[in-house]
């Protein structure tokens, strides 16, 4: 079994990420693109999937070729959500869509009330407002699917398990809504076999034809098995583009200020706190501070490094409250001329940390405490982020050996579908090893509390006086 592996591709906001990982859960290869068409995410192609994929294909061949790495048993892909593609008459070409993507973080939403679909109101809106277009569509497929149709030629809809699925479709949803049922195509459990490379996928990848390509889903989803949290009380803070604060239950929870959907692992539910652009929000800083030539260690070095007992500004990151915020209607508050990049960067990540430690209130309100938080994606790649955040919220934080945890979930829904294990659950413990651990300092845990809460009483009154502002978008709650 030690020979098996599994090929993993993430599909994130920004960048795709892959990595051949076998069965006892070491990272043989891996490599990440940035798509071109970042930040701009406004007419959003498949084609720079596609560009992308293909340049991770070659550089994988030449690994082949080398004897580096072998030819991966099975293909898993998972990606962004709720995100989709609408194909047109000609999409048998697999190469471009007829529209531009409908991405979870730009498309509108017109709701149907009595569904829980998230992906329904997109299409909704789209046949409202572009219905030349919407006649065009034949198919809509996720991001994930997409991939995958492109690799195998099969068209499937990706759900991890019937609990899930009214938060995708059903076909009664479908009705209600009005829309055209051929349009979408049937349901495949995660973890099965979607399909194999074809001739066609063979010509984009490279693989060889017949190679298994397994049905994975959302990211979100495939971070909550890379981190090992599958068991009651575990949680889970994925960060990237946008970031989650996921808690593992035994039971569904009701809370205003989280989202709570059913788990990977059926029976478990999600309960999250959404922080939707916190690493958006960060490459911002670093564009228009100028500091994009500096790694982001050397970045936050600066940052750590700035006297934190001086008047430093904050940064409130969003207007809006509620179950998640975007970053929109931001402002720095207290600043002075003797300000520097760094100071201005303390006020940034500060931001980040509190909005973190106000999601572990919410979570604690509904009876989900947490304790310690598996970290993963970009931010668990530097430890003093890692080490700050844990003094920000006064829980242990430990990191996974592949921080891409996304990658690691693809690869236990991989083995799976290719019988490597008896289950999800049996993947995820052979697969997931912590690789670190970062303990709160005792000494700095009181001071982050104290401008924590004067942080947070502040944030009231800016909400308040935000009503008078121009130029905001969107109702302050």
């Amino acid at each position: 079994m030690a020979s098996k592996t599994v090929l993993a591709l993430d599909f994130g906001t920004s960048s795709i990420k892959s990595g051949i990982i076998d069965s006892r859960g070491e990272l043989l290869w891996t490599e990440s693109k940035v798509f071109p068409q970042v930040p701009d995410y406004d007419n959003w192609e498949t084609n720079q999937w596609i560009y992308c994929l293909e340049q991770l294909f070659t550089s994988l061949a030449k690994s082949v070729r080398r004897g580096e790495i072998g030819i991966p048993d099975a293909v898993s892909i998972s990606g962004n959500g709720p995100t989709l593609v609408a194909m047109g008459a000609n999409y048998a070409d697999r190469r471009q869509a007829s529209w531009p993507v409908l991405l979870w973080m730009k498309a509108p939403d017109e709701r149907v009330s009595g569904h829980e679909s998230f992906y329904l109101p997109k299409i909704n809106w789209m046949r409202h407002h572009h219905p030349v277009e919407y006649q065009s569509v034949r198919r809509f497929m996720s991001g994930p699917e997409y991939i995958a149709w492109v690799l195998s030629g099969s068209e499937a809809t990706i759900t991890p398990h019937d609990d899930f699925t009214p938060y995708i479709w059903t076909r009664k949803a479908i009705r209600d809504y009005g829309l055209d049922d051929n349009a979408f195509p049937p349901f495949v459990n995660a973890g099965e076999v979607m399909g194999r490379i074809d001739r066609r996928g063979a010509e984009i990848s490279g693989l060889p034809e017949g190679i298994p390509v397994v049905a994975a889903g959302s990211d979100f989803l495939m971070s909550l098995l890379g981190t090992g949290v599958i068991e009651d009380g575990l949680t889970c803070d994925r960060a990237g583009t946008s970031e989650g604060i996921n808690y593992c239950s035994d039971r569904k929870v009701n809370s205003e200020h989280l989202r709570v959907l059913p788990h990977a692992v059926p029976g478990k539910f999600n309960v999250a706190g959404i922080l939707a652009s916190t690493g958006r929000m960060f490459e911002w800083f670093r564009s228009f501070s100028h500091q994009r030539e500096i790694s982001y260690m050397e970045m936050m070095q600066r940052i750590v490094a700035a006297d934190s007992r001086q008047a430093a500004p904050w940064f409130f990151p969003s207007v809006q409250s509620g179950h998640s915020w975007d970053f929109k209607g931001g402002m720095f508050a207290g600043l002075q001329p003797e300000h520097s990049s760094a100071d201005l960067g303390r006020a940034v990540v500060n931001a980040i940390g509190f909005s973190i430690r106000s999601a572990l209130e919410y979570l604690d309100d509904a009876g989900c405490t947490v304790s310690i938080m598996r970290s993963c994606g970009g931010q668990a790649k530097n430890g003093l982020w890692c080490q700050m955040k844990s003094d920000i919220t006064g829980v242990p934080i430990e990191v996974p050996m592949i921080k891409d945890a996304e990658l690691t979930g693809c690869a236990a829904m991989g083995f799976h579908g290719i019988g490597a294990f008896t289950g999800i659950e049996e993947a995820v413990g052979e697969l997931v090893h912590i690789e670190s651990r970062f303990e709160p300092d005792t000494a700095r845990i009181d001071e982050y509390r104290s401008n924590f809460l004067a942080w947070k009483e502040s944030y009231a009154y800016i909400r308040e006086a935000a009503r008078h502002l121009p130029g905001l978008t969107g109702p302050v709650e």
